[in-house]
């Protein structure tokens, strides 16, 4: 069989959906940290050892890829609720989680979710972010790629980013740690670093960091966030994941 024959790899992606009715469209951190929490929760829900075990095993040993799609019809979202997955509410956003689906080289995605626009999905953020609270783990996010920045994400792939970064703080923790989380329900604050947060907490090795694929609108190896537990770096099990 010839190169231009052969199947390509086989591409597994986690779907996540964002309610976004033009009734009352999301804010850009609320659906950020919705889409975060979700990844949490669908990851960690029975099925993902059960039902679910064969998608996730397949997905986690790849690339853990996530793309985001949204909902802009009432009757699109009570379609994506029919297909089994874990949705979180955040504020203004109510984003939906799945479980990986193949994605190449043939999809398997179901229609409710294949025909949910990808493009355009970004959103105004809130004019202040409050202080996160005691409680939650923080995703900070790259200052040179806010909705501020002259190259800003938008809200689709800082979704996915922020997906990453909550798996990744997850891997990072000590078992204490992820058992305090679980708990809880994994909370969490997305929030832009300032520049002198971001330097410092990108020198820290033991700090996760989500650097990016360069697939869609970044560069390949542009890190998008860093994530820290909510009691602070003695919450890190000390194993690097750069």
């Amino acid at each position: 069989m010839s190169d231009e024959t052969a199947p390509g790899p086989t591409v597994w992606s986690m779907p996540l959906v964002l309610r976004a009715l033009k009734s009352g469209p999301p804010l850009h951190t609320d659906a950020l940290e919705a889409a975060a929490v979700a990844c949490m929760r669908v990851w960690h829900d029975p099925r993902a050892a059960q039902e679910w075990a064969p998608a996730f095993d397949a997905w986690l040993t790849r690339q853990i890829r996530k793309v985001a799609r949204r909902a802009t019809q009432a009757s699109k979202w009570r379609a994506a609720e029919e297909v089994p997955g874990v949705t979180v509410t955040c504020g203004t956003a109510t984003v939906r989680a799945y479980p990986p689906y193949q994605w190449q080289p043939v999809s398997l995605l179901p229609k409710a979710l294949a025909d949910l626009q990808v493009a355009g999905t970004d959103y105004p953020d809130a004019e202040e972010l409050p202080a996160p609270g005691e409680h939650q783990a923080r995703l900070w996010l790259n200052p040179h790629l806010t909705t501020l920045a002259d190259r800003p994400m938008t809200t689709g792939k800082a979704m996915a980013q922020a997906g990453h970064a909550a798996m990744l703080l997850w891997w990072a923790m000590t078992a204490r740690a992820q058992q305090g989380w679980h708990e809880a329900g994994y909370p969490l604050a997305v929030r832009p670093a300032t520049v002198e947060q971001w330097q410092e907490l990108l020198a820290d090795p033991l700090v996760p960091a989500v650097r990016d694929a360069g697939f869609t609108e970044i560069p390949a190896g542009s890190c998008t966030f860093v994530a820290v537990p909510a009691g602070g770096r003695s919450e890190l099990s000390g194993r690097s994941l750069r």
